[in-house]
């Protein structure tokens, strides 16, 4: 069963990484009709039953193996920050959803190293640090909220509920569109529960057509263009893609189980911690070739995460390079003893 997992997480951070390189359009939605929540629905179909009666044991391990992660990384990296823009890394030309790059004072460090402890401060460097985020709080209120399985059938459509009342809210202007951290915590909490009603009903679910699935996948990612946004198309259809995106992912897994393409994307999969930390860095040597092959101005090094011109085929080399350096780099960063015990591949299965 450990492979199996693996080869899932080997699946949705190569979705990851290739869904940031600036790929074609069409692979971009198929992408994002289901990546992110198939980490979360895996979350919750690894959950074992025996922690809503030992639930301070589980906290301390999503603390361990989520919270403490997230901040380390998180300070490293803004203590890092302004060698990166003296390295040209980033700068106040180009910037990362719709913010551009500055030096950070002394002050401005410490007030953002503080604010990482209460998971409110992120940097360009870690932009899909917010899964870890939503990862964490999603499983405490799932673990909190939820005291047994029969009670789930209840508790699923409540939070189904109350994140389709809050976009209606939101797209009538009733209430702000800011508490992103709460959106993403209440959509990480109901696919985390979707996990676990399908591990519930994994007999019936094994009878499903790797065809059928296939081409409901297909349609979905083609025809939709989905994100975690707060928008009534994604409440409703998001659920939906990523339900069948974990189950073409489950059905993939168990066909390259046996095979040495398993072994590769197990491997990736196992590394799926460091990859989300470090794959907008390793996109980095990529911009550079391309600045030089194609004589672009230096200054677009800072562009994020990637440069755009130019990459009709990039594209892949920007995702190779995302995947297999951050693989390269983990083995470096497994010697450093503090980052090498808190920051583990994280461990979706709770022993």
């Amino acid at each position: 069963m450990e492979k199996k997992p693996n080869i899932i997480k080997g699946i949705g951070i190569i979705a990851v990484v290739v869904g940031h390189s600036h790929c074609p359009v069409y692979l971009h939605d198929i992408i994002y009709s289901f990546h992110m929540p198939l980490f979360f629905i895996l979350s919750g179909f690894l959950f074992k039953e025996k922690y809503f009666n030992q639930k301070r044991t589980f906290l301390k391990k999503r603390i361990y193996s989520l919270y403490i992660p997230y901040v380390t990384w998180t300070i490293i990296f803004i203590l890092l920050h302004n060698t990166f823009f003296h390295l040209g890394l980033i700068n106040d030309l180009y910037g990362y959803d719709g913010k551009v790059n500055h030096l950070y004072s002394s002050s401005e460090i410490i007030i953002r190293a503080l604010k990482s402890f209460l998971l409110i401060q992120g940097e360009n460097f870690l932009g899909t640090f917010w899964f870890i985020r939503a990862l964490f709080l999603g499983q405490i209120v799932f673990i909190l909220f939820l005291n047994s399985t029969k009670k789930q059938l209840i508790f699923t459509p409540i939070i189904a509920t109350l994140i389709f009342t809050r976009i209606i809210l939101i797209n009538h202007n009733i209430i702000p569109s800011s508490g992103v951290i709460i959106h993403q915590a209440l959509f990480a909490t109901f696919f985390i529960s979707i996990g676990k009603l399908i591990k519930q009903h994994l007999p019936t679910i094994k009878t499903l057509s790797l065809c059928v699935l296939t081409i409901g996948f297909i349609f979905c990612g083609l025809t939709f263009n989905l994100s975690l946004n707060p928008e009534i198309q994604n409440c409703l259809l998001l659920p939906i893609t990523g339900t069948i995106g974990f189950l073409l992912s489950y059905k993939i897994s168990s066909l390259m189980e046996h095979h040495f393409i398993g072994n590769l994307f197990s491997l990736i999969g196992q590394k799926s911690f460091y990859i989300f930390a470090l794959h907008f860095l390793m996109f980095k040597p990529i911009s550079f070739l391309k600045i030089h092959l194609y004589n672009l101005d230096m200054s677009m090094l800072g562009s994020f995460p990637v440069i755009v011109e130019q990459n009709t085929f990039f594209w892949i080399a920007y995702s190779f390079a995302g995947i297999f350096l951050s693989i390269l780099l983990s083995l470096v960063i497994d010697k450093i003893p503090l980052l090498n015990r808190d920051t583990k591949p994280i461990k979706f299965q709770n022993h």
